[in-house]
């Protein structure tokens, strides 16, 4: 089945200042949906049903508006970090600059480098983050990341690609270089593809 090529590169429609979209010839950078039509169908079907459960949903519209990010940018990032797991976890091996760390729940909140952040509900991010009873703080600090990310980080040239590179990575254009974040950008160009159809 012929793969349907579609541009999500673009700046707009990541921060709620109104939105918009950019059709036209590949940005440098810019990664293409590589899912066909029949799997994105299936995937906004999938990300419709997830995030509408009561807690998530609540936590998705309450954060989306308390941070200006969008909810499709919001539930794409679930959907590629955790895939809707409250008890996911990861371990990451050890760095020049930690012994380790661990990242938690539906956004895979890292226990090390944002430990010492404060959400907008009032609580650190380096603490509560699994589970079910924690799934409202989990989407605060994720929330919360993204804004940074978007905000100061990447800053310069905000596409979904740098975004989420950033937030995975570290590194705005570390896509760019590194096969397993590049791979990991491009689960996300489809993911982010179809919760723009889900929730435009």
């Amino acid at each position: 089945m012929k793969q349907k090529q579609i541009s999500v590169g673009a700046p707009l429609g990541i921060i709620q200042t109104g939105g918009g979209s950019v059709a036209g010839a590949m940005l440098p950078g810019q990664m293409a949906v590589t899912s066909t039509e029949q799997q994105k169908n299936a995937l906004v079907s999938t990300l419709q049903q997830r995030a509408s459960s009561p807690d998530i949903a609540a936590a998705i519209d309450r954060w989306s508006a308390n941070y200006g990010v969008t909810k499709s940018l919001i539930v794409a990032v679930i959907q590629t970090e955790s895939e809707w797991n409250p008890n996911a976890i990861n371990s990451n091996p050890p760095t020049k600059s930690t012994s380790g760390s661990i990242d938690h729940g539906l956004m895979q909140i890292n226990d090390y480098w944002l430990k010492d952040y404060i959400c907008a509900d009032g609580k650190k991010c380096g603490v509560d983050l699994d589970g079910s009873a924690n799934v409202n703080h989990n989407i605060c600090c994720g929330t919360m990341e993204l804004r940074d990310r978007i905000r100061d980080t990447c800053k310069d040239n905000p596409t979904p690609e740098r975004i989420y590179s950033a937030y995975n990575s570290g590194g705005c254009d570390k896509y760019l270089t590194d096969n397993g974040v590049r791979s990991n950008v491009q689960r996300f160009v489809n993911n982010y593809a179809a919760a723009r159809q889900a929730f435009p």
